[in-house]
């Protein structure tokens, strides 16, 4: 069991923006030779609440675009856009189109800055993280950063679906921690049906730190009725519950370690009943 890919800080990946208003390069560690991804828009000013296409191209070191990712997790790149107060969240799949590049159209609801972790794995290397920044135009919300009173709150009810969030003890940066979430229909009197692989998995955990340095994506393990799940690269895991609904499922749990301490995010994502349902969590950690 271990945490999966995770992003330490933007000074530790050597990230290089090279405009907040549609274009941006950054530089991946844990690649066998010099790898790049530019990001651009189209259009290159977006507006809140107008559709714009992401496009993120991958470079090797002599500028030749890397068309060849693994197929992770049923995608060949995740990527996951939120808002810099982590108010906004949305997990999507750039498509490789003809020119190499890998595109997605996405609709900002509002203006401000945001922050764009590319997860993909070029072929025969490891995963990688790369992070971009992108400023979308339009009427800003009111920043509503992370406090500790929200991490105070560990049960959320969506979609008729009740998620409650345990750990053992305090969480604590550096350690080796499992969370919990025990799962049921949205009054609490019994198991959740439906639920459903997403991606290949019981769940995904995506987990963003309240600077916006530190990544985390986890998979899920069913509690006392799965062996761990692995990491990005393990993809062809033929336990994986692919293709059918999981019954009476209570408890699916992710095991990881923050790198810091400081308040994190937790989005736990699941399907049922070939719905993704999202449930938002903040937690605080201690050293």
């Amino acid at each position: 069991m271990k945490a999966i890919h995770a992003i330490r800080s933007a000074r530790g990946l050597g990230l290089s923006a090279l405009g907040l208003a549609g274009a941006a390069l950054a530089q991946i560690e844990n690649s066998p030779a010099p790898v790049h991804a530019e990001f651009h828009t189209v259009p290159a000013g977006v507006l809140a609440g107008q559709p714009a296409t992401l496009i993120i191209t991958v470079k090797d070191g002599k500028g030749n675009t890397v068309r060849d990712l693994q197929i992770v997790h049923e995608r060949a790149m995740h990527l996951i856009v939120v808002s810099a107060d982590l108010s906004e969240f949305a997990h999507l799949h750039p498509e490789l189109e003809a020119d190499g590049s890998f595109r997605v159209q996405h609709t900002f609801r509002e203006g401000g800055a945001y922050l764009l972790f590319a997860d993909f794995a070029a072929s025969q290397a490891q995963p990688m993280i790369a992070k971009f920044n992108l400023v979308v135009n339009g009427e800003r919300r009111t920043a509503n950063p992370l406090t500790a009173s929200q991490a105070a709150l560990r049960t959320v009810v969506t979609d008729g679906m009740r998620v409650t969030l345990t750990a053992a003890g305090t969480l604590r940066a550096g350690r080796e921690t499992m969370l919990d979430f025990n799962l049921s229909e949205a009054d609490g009197r019994a198991p959740v049906t439906g639920l459903q692989p997403y991606l290949g998995e019981l769940a995904h955990f995506i987990i963003i730190g309240q600077e916006g340095t530190d990544f985390l994506h986890a998979h899920a393990m069913q509690k006392g009725a799965m062996r761990p799940r692995h990491d990005h690269a393990d993809h062809d895991d033929s336990s994986s519950p692919r293709g059918s609904s999981a019954a009476g499922i209570t408890t699916v749990s992710a095991h990881t370690k923050f790198p810091r301490p400081g308040l994190y995010k937790i989005w736990a994502q699941f399907q049922r009943n070939g719905r993704v349902i999202t449930a938002p969590f903040v937690v605080p950690v201690e050293n």
